[in-house]
């Protein structure tokens, strides 16, 4: 639902929504994305043994779990100095300060999630990799996390690329 009201609020917006993960919602979510003409702007990757050249593709990393541990694709997102955008859960605010080295949105609210899309997108608000990176170096172990130095984007060239991952029932 989030991908289609991102739609309905700024349809001029370029965006592609790659989806990470199998569980039983992927069938429910591509029924979604076929009745919400939203076919151009999703695309299904199911289950994923390397995520990582997914995430080196993706402007923003999308986590929406109602409730997580230690995250490791986070920790590999923003070990490639990506930006984040999760759901405010326990485990998911240990890595991430908001609005310094990710986003965090309402776990209960689309609406809150939508709008930080928007905002990140429309005010090209995509953090600087070396400072998401710097806060993985030096909090937590990096030698357990995927890591790559150096990565940069460019915003505003083409549609903004986003990377949804989610494990069994994450909405």
């Amino acid at each position: 639902h989030a991908a289609a009201t991102l739609r309905k609020k700024d349809p001029s917006l370029a965006f592609q929504l790659h989806i990470v993960g199998a569980g039983s919602m992927s069938q429910q979510l591509a029924k979604q994305c076929v009745s919400e003409n939203l076919q151009d702007n999703v695309v299904f990757h199911g289950q994923v043994s390397d995520v990582r050249p997914l995430l080196n593709s993706a402007h923003i990393v999308l986590l929406t779990s109602a409730s997580e541990g230690m995250p490791r694709s986070i920790l590999e997102a923003m070990s490639m100095g990506k930006t984040c955008l999760a759901s405010k859960v326990e485990g998911i605010d240990e890595l991430i300060i908001d609005r310094k080295t990710g986003y965090l949105f309402d776990a209960h609210s689309q609406n809150a999630l939508v709008s930080q899309l928007l905002n990140i997108i429309s005010q090209s608000k995509l953090l600087k990799p070396r400072v998401v990176q710097e806060h993985i170096s030096l909090n937590f172990d990096a030698k357990n996390n995927a890591a790559v130095a150096g990565f940069t984007v460019t915003p505003g060239i083409g549609a903004t690329t986003i990377c949804l991952l989610y494990t069994s029932d994450a909405a």
